[in-house]
């Protein structure tokens, strides 16, 4: 009985050890945020998954934009919605607008936005392959920098498990480090997959004037991957704007993006034809 006793004892044991085992495996991307809050190192993951020849990648889409402008009072003044179909000038991103309040743009308004096309095309060619590398560096730069000033410029804490669009994520506080001199102004809150190290859902509030906006405006934003590169697929934002000969003091804008179109363009250069002149 004794002998029965301890075997029983010991497959008890043995269960739990091979429960646990397959629990660490399943539960190993959380455990740090368990024993601690800090968000850097899941941050870190995040920023390195993005490939190093992400500036590389293009895509076109479609963006919907639906903007109202509100007075002191909180009275709406203007309305409008636009569709833009944005794609690439000399590699250059560009904004074709396409509808106004659901209808095609015709006559004048087609007229206007073709001339502005055409006026992109002239420009954007004329441009040395210096002058527009310099304006895509200083673009991707802008998008790219906040996400990357996470383990830099903020405090970023682990608060919640919780769950955005069906996926396991962590919550996590992002305060700006008063510490340093170029202190970001945002205050911002992520929803973040661990397992996958991708970012779902921002969200933001301005703790402190930046140009012409004002401390108080506040959005967010759904994020989705393609090939590893994240995309936007809508926004909310809410920006307070001092009144100056305008009476615009609140502009809210919501954009839906979609239809992601990855492409690829090459060229060759081929001898001219002898005779001809060349193409």
């Amino acid at each position: 009985m004794l002998l029965e006793w301890r075997m029983t004892i010991l497959r008890v044991k043995t269960a739990r050890l091979a429960v646990l085992a397959v629990l660490s495996v399943l539960i190993g991307p959380f455990l740090f945020s368990q024993t601690d809050p800090d968000a850097t190192p899941i941050l870190r993951a995040a920023i390195e998954k993005i490939p190093p020849d992400n500036v590389k990648m293009r895509f076109t889409y479609f963006m919907r934009e639906h903007s109202q402008n509100f007075n002191q009072e909180g009275k709406l003044i203007s309305e409008i919605t636009r569709l833009y179909e944005v794609i690439y000038i000399a590699d250059l991103e560009y904004q074709r607008l396409v509808e106004v309040n659901g209808k095609p743009l015709a006559g004048q308004a087609l007229a206007d936005e073709q001339k502005r096309y055409d006026d992109a095309v002239r420009e954007r060619t004329a441009l040395d392959g210096a002058a527009r590398a310099k304006l895509m560096h200083s673009r991707y730069t802008k998008l790219s920098s906040r996400f990357e000033d996470l383990v830099t410029k903020y405090h970023s804490t682990v608060v919640a498990h919780t769950q955005f669009g069906g996926r396991a994520c962590l919550l996590i506080d992002a305060m700006p480090l008063g510490t340093i001199a170029d202190a970001p102004r945002q205050h911002l809150r992520l929803w973040l997959d661990p397992q996958k190290s991708e970012l779902l859902h921002e969200e933001f509030d301005l703790l402190g004037d930046e140009v012409d906006i004002l401390r108080g405006s506040k959005g967010w934003a759904n994020f989705t991957y393609m090939n590893g590169v994240r995309l936007t697929t809508e926004d909310h934002l809410e920006f307070i704007l001092p009144v100056k000969n305008k009476n615009v003091y609140r502009a809210v804008s919501d954009h839906t993006l979609y239809n992601y179109r990855k492409f690829v363009s090459t060229s060759r250069i081929l001898p001219a034809a002898e005779g001809n002149s060349p193409q």
